[in-house]
């Protein structure tokens, strides 16, 4: 019993990981294009209220986009094109919220798991 219970866990276990992985590794982005646009939606827009660059519209937005475009044709890295761009307000200001913190790092799953 206590085999074929441990073979379970391992599966369970297996299983859990696997899918943590897939939730949380996003890959590589796959082209040129998709490099910038994933920089541009990093970026938040100067003029407009909650839009990141790659979704506004405004002049503004569209000279950062493709300030961007040259840069990750170019071959530049990500942290040269965060730290050049032109526009001082797009580099100080970012779209995406901070990581969130992992399970174990929980207040409450540790005073959970204290008891």
């Amino acid at each position: 019993m206590t085999r074929r219970l441990a073979s379970w866990l391992a599966v369970a276990a297996l299983g859990l990981s696997m899918l943590v992985f897939a939730a949380v590794d996003e890959g590589p982005p796959l082209s040129n294009a998709d490099r910038a646009y994933s920089l541009a939606q990093d970026f938040a827009c100067p003029v407009c209220q909650g839009q990141s660059v790659a979704e506004s519209d405004v002049v503004v937005a569209r000279n950062i986009r493709r300030e961007i475009r040259v840069w990750v044709d170019e071959g530049r890295s990500d942290a040269f094109i965060a730290t050049n761009s032109s526009t001082p307000s797009a580099k100080t200001s970012t779209t995406r919220p901070p990581p969130k913190a992992s399970l174990l790092s929980c207040g409450s799953f540790q005073s959970w798991a204290g008891r």
